[in-house]
């Protein structure tokens, strides 16, 4: 599992490799009992490869999962697409 920071107006981590979405889901069942709803923001390329397997795995934890999936390509990556 490799972390990346991401260093804009809030820092975060995002995790990428085998087993993210599992890890993530256990993440929220374990730390985050209390969410509700979760947002997964992705592109069309990305979406058609990963985001079954996401929302499933997200969805196991409990909340409501929500997805956006924007058309493939940094065009689409602005506050205008969304």
């Amino acid at each position: 599992m490799t972390n990346i920071r991401i260093n804009a107006s809030v820092r975060y981590d995002v995790s990428v490799g085998p087993g993210a979405p599992e890890r993530a889901a256990e993440f929220i069942r374990t730390e985050l009992r209390r969410v509700r709803k979760v947002a997964v923001v992705t592109d069309s390329n990305v979406d058609v490869l990963h985001s079954a397997g996401v929302v499933s795995a997200l969805s196991s934890a409990g909340p409501d999962v929500v997805k956006f999936t924007f058309p493939a390509g940094e065009r689409s990556k602005s506050l205008a697409t969304y």
